[in-house]
Order: structure tokens, then sequence, then C-alpha cells
């Protein structure tokens, strides 16, 4: 609580007789002061006069400690034994604010040594923890992938049974009068249309654009968001392959029955393919080795990239061998015994 009106106390001196006399103390701002015993942030004070041998003292101050009240009271008493005056008590006034000739403590704060510790520790800390959550947010992009396929294969299967067990015609752009989708995302204008996505025959059984979109694609045009990242198996939904003589001896599939037969689990339909390769929704896989990763699959999830089948169930697969690093990049060349390029060959369709 502040005290009201100027501090103002009286400083006891001995005379050259001997007898104690009252004098004004004098206080400059300095030191803190303390209001019984609570601390108080408030005027800070000095006491000019302080304990010595000549006999000065301040009466009210409760920096006195209890030997330097003794001595106090001793050498008063042996002063004043030939005037006979008594020295006076050492009393102060209740509720008066009490000032403290000690030093104010100095304010707590950290060092800069402390200061730089902590922030080395958090830097370690933030270098630890951003691996982890690069990766959380990479899985939460695969699960939303995986999301977009296992509604595409439901909406496959649902077209199928409302379709005499057809499946969704499926070729090259400009070869077929009504494919799955159409618009190729190499061109401009195409990439970015929806309403190609909105036509196709999928639309009334998926009809969230989003869906056709994986969430770790980082393709845009002209800083807008690509509208496909997904295209169907090449086997899938026509007859095209067997126009080429040295592919006739696989199959190729147009109904939902050709599939029970060999294992619908057995054969992709929809997948993710990589942004620098797709162009129509048809992707195509040379059997005969021709032309390895003609359309190339996605790498984005963690090298790894994500298929739906014709029951209807997804898989991611992980690239596991090193050549298969390349995909995307332009001229790239791979092997026929790519171990990649041979998995991907063994679900795509069978002899």
């Amino acid at each position: 609580m502040k005290p009201q009106g100027p501090l103002r106390r009286t400083d006891l001196s001995l005379s050259s007789q001997g007898a104690f006399k009252r004098e004004p103390l004098s206080l400059t701002p300095c030191f803190s002061w303390v209001d019984e015993g609570r601390s108080v942030a408030s005027t800070v004070l000095t006491v000019s006069a302080h304990f010595s041998r000549r006999g000065r003292v301040f009466l009210n101050s409760p920096c006195l400690s209890r030997k330097e009240r003794r001595v106090y009271a001793a050498e008063a008493s042996t002063s004043n034994r030939s005037s006979g005056q008594a020295p006076p008590p050492l009393l102060r006034e209740r509720g008066a604010p009490q000032l403290c000739c000690r030093p104010a403590t100095p304010r707590a704060g950290f060092t800069l040594i402390e200061v730089l510790m902590v922030i080395s520790i958090i830097a370690i800390l933030a270098a630890l923890l951003m691996p982890s959550l690069s990766a959380a947010r990479s899985k939460a992009k695969q699960a939303g992938c995986q999301n977009n396929l296992k509604q595409l294969a439901l909406s496959v299967l649902m077209y199928s049974a409302d379709n005499d067990g057809k499946l969704p015609e499926n070729t090259p752009e400009g070869q077929g009068k009504n494919p799955w989708v159409s618009g190729s995302m190499k061109v401009l204008s195409d990439s970015t249309n929806e309403t190609f996505i909105r036509q196709g025959k999928l639309f009334p059984y998926a009809n969230n654009v989003a869906v056709y979109r994986c969430p770790a694609d980082p393709s845009r045009t002209f800083g807008l968001p690509r509208a496909r990242s997904y295209s169907m198996n090449g086997w899938m939904g026509s007859r095209y392959m067997e126009a080429e003589p040295t592919e006739r001896v696989f199959r190729t599939f147009v109904r939902e029955s050709e599939l029970a037969v060999v294992g619908a689990a057995k054969l992709w339909m929809l997948g993710d393919e990589h942004e620098a390769s797709i162009d129509d929704g048809w992707f195509l896989v040379t059997m005969d080795d021709s032309q390895p990763f003609a359309s190339s699959p996605a790498t984005r999830h963690q090298l790894g990239y994500a298929l739906n089948f014709a029951d209807g169930h997804v898989a991611v697969y992980k690239l596991r061998d090193p050549t298969s690093l390349r995909l995307g990049l332009p001229g790239a060349q791979f092997s026929p015994y790519n171990s990649d390029w041979l998995r991907l060959k063994q679900v795509t369709t069978l002899k």
C-alpha cells in the first residue's frame, strides 16, 4: 500500500555533550521501501544516515540486525550516563512504511547463455520432430488417395451393375466414342476443366470432382490444380490392345464376367499416374516389354503409387528398383527386368 504524503523520518545524533537530539533525515531515490513486511514495487529510496561509531542511527529501519540493536543500545546507554538521559526506545510508527537501507533485490531474469541454451534445445527438438511431421502429412495424403481410388472402384462396380455387366469404355484419346473420361492433362485448356470429369461415365456414382485428384499431386496449370490424377488400365474397357500383333496373346476385359474368370482381385483397374506422363484417362502397359513404363506410375507416396483392383480393394506399391527413381524424367528409359515394371505387369493382365 503506497504511503500518503512525503516520507519523513528523524535521525538521532549524539551531541558534543553526549546528549541525544533529533535531526531531519535526508532520503534520496535509490533503494526500495517495504510496507509492514510486504514488498512494494514503488518509490525507491536510500537512507543517508546509517549506523556508525559516531552514534548516527535510523530508528525505524527494519534493516538493523539484533546485533546492531544491541551495540546501539550499549553505546547509547554509555553515552548518556553522564547526562542522566535515557536513550529513546527503538520504536516505529504503526502503519508507517519502513525504509530499507539495504539495496533492493535485483530483478530475476535469464542470462544470455541460458537463453541460447533454450533456443538450441528448441532447435534440436524441432529438427527431430520435422521428419515425423512430414511423414505424418504424407501418410494422410496417401490415405486420401486410397480413399479416392476406393470410391472410384466402387463406382466401376455400380456402373457395371447398371449396364448389363459392361465395364466403362476406356480407349486412348480420339480412339473411342465415349470413354470413361475425356480431356488430356497435357492440354492447358483441358487440364483444369472440371467439365470433362462431370461428363464422365463414373461421375453419377462418384459425383465429387475432388475424388478424381490425388491429394499429393503437385501438378498445376497457371497456378490452378489439375482436374485429374488417375488413369484406367489400358487392358480394361476395350479391345484396343488386341490390335497389336505382339500383344494378342494377352487378354483384354470389357465385361465384369471376364474378370471373374481370372480373378478380379488380381487385376488393377485405376491407378495413380505420374504428373509428368498423365495425359488422357488411358494407362498404357506394354506387356511385350517394347516400352517399359510408357505411362509412368506416380512416386508421390513416399516413392510409391496406389492402385485399385477390380474387386474393389486398394493397394499401395512401393518402388524398389533404384532405377525407378527416374520415373517422370524426360527421355528416361528402363530395363524390361526392372523389378517394379515386372510387378506392375503381373497385375495388369494375363495370357
